[in-house]
């Protein structure tokens, strides 16, 4: 009885080895992309590829970031959490609580869907930038699984906070991003869209254009120092 119970803890051990090791390896790919400047669709393809399932980065706004699936996967792309949450507004407060500050990655079952989902906020600072999502879907998904997404998660968040410091001294350079509309002087409108986002502006949406002329600048820099 003692063997037995020796061997079976044994084989725990190892399995519990196992899984640290190939955690540490996840780790270890993911962040040797982002020392070698991968981008975005780099990254979710190699998330993508680890876990063996889809995988789908979406902002607040339910904008797809980036999207990869591992090769033996012939579905559709998984729909954004935020239409799920417009189809179902049951879920529209769920989904919500994910850009809360909250670091933990954990299964949701989706109204609508047959399979679990994997979802893991992307936190810079105080902010949620996106959400990480894996659909189980060709495989299920592991508590090393979970452990994963979340430090990929982590991950990802390095990759956006790169991205954003590069568009801010974009921005410094090129000037301010409305002016920059007002002149058409953008590439396309997505890039244009994507200079918006992390700005934490929705193009998206209908915007309205307020252009004021001051006939008297002098009186208003006046007024502008007594307040």
């Amino acid at each position: 009885a003692l063997q037995c119970r020796t061997e079976r803890a044994l084989k725990e051990l190892h399995r519990s080895l196992d899984s640290i090791a190939r955690l540490r390896d996840i780790q270890e790919r993911l962040t040797e992309l982002v020392l070698r400047g991968a981008k975005l669709p780099s990254l979710t393809a190699a998330i993508a590829t680890l876990v063996e399932n889809p995988v789908l980065l979406e902002d607040r706004y339910g904008t797809v970031l980036s999207a990869g699936a591992p090769s033996d996967w012939s579905g559709p792309e998984p729909v954004t959490l935020a239409q799920l949450a417009k189809q179902e507004r049951a879920f529209e407060r769920e989904i919500g609580e994910l850009f809360q500050l909250d670091h933990r990655a954990h299964l949701l079952t989706v109204p609508g869907e047959e399979r679990l989902r994997l979802v893991a906020p992307v936190i810079v600072g105080n902010e949620t930038l996106a959400v990480l999502s894996v659909t189980q879907a060709l495989r299920v998904l592991s508590d090393l699984d979970i452990l994963a997404v979340q430090g990929a998660a982590t991950v990802v968040a390095l990759v956006l906070m790169r991205e954003r410091a590069v568009l801010e001294t974009e921005r410094r350079l090129q000037g301010d991003l409305l002016g920059d509309i007002l002149t058409g002087k953008f590439e396309s409108e997505e890039d244009l869209n994507r200079r918006a986002r992390f700005l934490g502006y929705n193009l998206l949406h209908p915007h309205v254009l307020l252009v004021v002329s001051i006939d008297d600048s002098e009186l208003l820099v006046k007024f502008g120092e007594r307040e």
